[in-house]
This record gives structure tokens, sequence and C-alpha cells, in this order.
């Protein structure tokens, strides 16, 4: 009867939602209230007055500062981050795509303006008491300890999604929830674009490992980054990549030599499964706990669909509320 009681599913949110909500009438009422919330969190945006994100990449981005991203338009407004792409039919942009790396690099610009330009620098006094303290070996042993101890803590920080997110885990009008999309066996293309696009509409986070970003067994040039002045038709690539994909594991899977030489396929399949499996471990493993709360669905296009739909989700509980498989 509670059940039967809970009010319909907001028009804009997507059919998939009613299949995520908890069964429990409270959880499922606040649920329907986020999607309600999100719709008002768009209106009124300025989009003129948000920040271009950074275009000049770190030395080694890592596997998740590789990852694209997807931002929905109410979560472009809690990062305060100008939108570079719309989706079909919108007559101005709304969504924001690129790299964690920026949105990285964009949250330390505004901690060097907003906190490390406003302290004190330290005086004359105070430098030469450091310098003396440095003199004794026992105390310049800690000092070095505690500087690696940062300097561990920073870089797990940048390898991790928690701190990135930050921005949006304590909004719950930010996002509907997530979605891991991995994209088909020639990397982040038409289509999968499109599904992104389509998903950041309605009003989902969507997280993208990119296979093709300077991995070890694959992977293909990156171009440059979109910025909100750069046209983004609906039905062309988007030109993430400046090269073809190159490595042992690319492929390009035709009937005649599946059928001469199969052990060789199915071996450079597997490990093609081993590789994106490892890149969904290594994200999911790395959400924030706001992130896990609102669920999250994996879906695949292609070669995605494969793993997506091979891969052993068990140890993630409840926080996977479904599988989305596409042209598999």
């Amino acid at each position: 009867q509670a059940q039967a009681s809970a009010p319909a599913v907001p028009r804009r949110a997507p059919a998939f939602v009613a299949l995520a909500l908890p069964r429990r009438p409270l959880l499922r009422g606040a649920m329907f209230w986020c999607c309600a919330a999100y719709d008002k969190a768009v209106e009124g945006i300025n989009f003129a007055e948000l920040e271009e994100a950074p275009a000049t990449p770190p030395d080694n981005p890592g596997v998740v500062g590789n990852c694209l991203v997807c931002l929905p338009a109410a979560a472009v407004r809690c990062y305060g981050i100008a939108p570079n792409i719309d989706d079909k039919g919108d007559s101005e942009k709304l969504l924001w795509f690129g790299r964690v790396w920026q949105l990285q690099a964009l949250l330390l610009r505004r901690y060097q303006k907003d906190v490390l330009s406003k302290q004190r620098p330290l005086t004359k006094r105070e430098r030469d008491a450091i310098d003396a303290a440095l003199q004794d070996p026992a105390t310049r042993s800690l000092f070095l300890k505690v500087q690696r101890m940062w300097r561990g803590a920073v870089a797990r920080k940048s390898a991790s999604l928690s701190a990135t997110l930050a921005p949006l885990c304590f909004d719950v009008a930010a996002f509907h929830g997530t979605v891991l999309f991995m994209h088909g066996s020639g990397g982040m293309t038409y289509n999968n674009v499109r599904y992104a696009r389509a998903l950041a509409s309605l009003g989902y986070l969507v997280i993208a490992p990119d296979s093709m970003a300077g991995g070890e067994h694959r992977g293909r040039d990156l171009a440059g980054l979109i910025k909100p002045q750069d046209p983004t038709p609906y039905w062309d690539d988007l030109g993430l990549y400046s090269s073809g994909a190159k490595g042992e594991l690319t492929y390009s899977t035709r009937a005649s030599g599946v059928v001469k030489d199969p052990e060789k396929w199915k071996t450079l399949y597997e490990n093609v499964f081993r590789l994106r499996s490892a890149e969904m471990h290594w994200i999911l493993k790395r959400l924030p706990q706001q992130v896990c709360v609102r669920g999250i669905f994996t879906m695949g296009q292609s070669e995605g669909a494969m793993a997506v739909a091979r891969f052993d989700d068990r140890r993630y509980g409840a926080m996977i509320r479904g599988r989305i498989i596409s042209a598999f």
C-alpha cells in the first residue's frame, strides 16, 4: 500500500529511474524529490558567468584523470564551469564534456586563488627559525617524513574521484544518479558520445574511462579539448583523437579471420575483457560515498557492452542499479 501511494515519476526523469528506486517508501519519496529538485535547479542558471575549464594536461593524468565526464546542467552550476556541449535539439549548450583532470585543475586553481593567495607570507624571522630547526638531523628527518606523507596523500587523492566529485555530493539537485559508460573498441566516438550527451541531458552524471588514453596495450593520440565556443554537431565525431588505434589489443573483427584462427581471437577477446573489467573496478572502487548511495548504472556500447554484460558486480551490492547493453 505504501508503494502504491508513492507519487509518479516526474516527466523529465528517464524511465529506468523507476527501476532503481529503493523499496522503502521514505527513500522512494526522497528519490522523487531529488528528480524534481534537479529540474528546478537548472532554471535560472546564468551560464555566461561560469568559468572555462583548464586545457593544459598534467604530465601523467592516469586512469582516473583521463576519464571522460559528461556533466548535466545542474552539475555544471555546482562546478561553476562554462558548458561546452549540447544534446540533440537543444537551442544552447547546457552540458559539459571533458576529462577528469580538467575538473581537478579547475578546483586546484580556485584553491590557489581563494586560499593560498590569501595566506600571509613567512617573515624573515620565521624562515630563519625553520632553517635553524632543519639543521638538526632528527628534526630534518621528521620533516622529510611528513613531506613524503603529504605527497603520498596528494597522489592518492588525484587517483580517486572523491575529491573531484565533492562539489556534487551534498547537492541533492546536482544529478539523478551516475552511469559508468564503457565505450567501444574505437574509443569515445560517434554513438558513444551521443549516449553520454543524452544521459547527461536527462540529469545523469556520466563517467567514461578512456581505454585509448595512453594505455600500455593500446591507445590513440589525444587531440585538443572541447571549448565552449567550439561547434559540437550531434551527428559528427567530436575529434577527441588525432590518430588511429595502435597496440596489441587493437583489432577490427572480421568473421573470416575469426573462423581461420578462433583460438587467437578468443585469447584477444579475453585480454580485452580483462582490461575493460579492470577499468570498471578501478573507477567503482574510487567513487565518493554519496555517488554510491544514489546508485550507478553500468552501460556499454559494442566492445564496452561485452565488458558490461560479463562484468561481475556482485561485490558492489545495491549500489549497482542495473546494466544497459547496446550493440552487442
